[in-house]
């Protein structure tokens, strides 16, 4: 008959590297930056039925010298054209420019990751204003809306 052997090391280390990968594991996620894009893209049959029921409702793009740069899928033809397109648009948002514009057309063959990239530039470099264009994304500056002086006179009851 045998006598079973424990090797104690191999019991703790069984025991407790499991224990350890939960407890730096969990402190790692926590740390990670979790967020969110909130995307909502044009439906053109939704908002002509919206119009026609709510006329009053619509948005125009304004006019602007676009510049068009068209993402094909080829990986570094792409690259060049988004890290371009992200440097214009830099120069947009600095100069506070009203003239210019950038319109990112995707191809066919354009994955899903470049459009979140597209829309990753967007959040990154504050650009509030980006429509959806014909097979694309259209990102402009245009002024924030002027305040109405008489509408922030706050009224403290007497």
């Amino acid at each position: 008959m045998h006598k079973k052997i424990y090797y104690t090391p191999g019991l703790i280390s069984l025991i407790g590297i499991p224990l350890l990968l939960v407890y730096y594991g969990n402190k790692q996620l926590s740390e990670l930056k979790k967020t969110v894009f909130e995307v909502n893209w044009y439906n053109k049959s939704y908002w002509d039925t919206t119009n026609k029921i709510q006329s009053y409702i619509s948005y125009n793009v304004p006019n602007r010298r676009i510049l068009e740069l068209e993402i094909t899928g080829k990986i570094d033809e792409d690259e060049i054209k988004l890290k371009f397109g992200e440097l214009y648009i830099k120069e947009i948002i600095a100069k506070i420019d009203t003239v210019h514009a950038v319109n990112f057309h995707l191809g066919n063959e354009c994955k899903y990751s470049t459009l979140v990239r597209i829309l990753d530039m967007c959040n990154i470099h504050e650009v509030d204003f980006f429509a959806p264009s014909n097979n694309g994304v259209l990102m402009y500056y245009e002024y924030p809306p002027r305040e109405n002086p008489k509408k922030n006179i706050e009224v403290m009851p007497l």
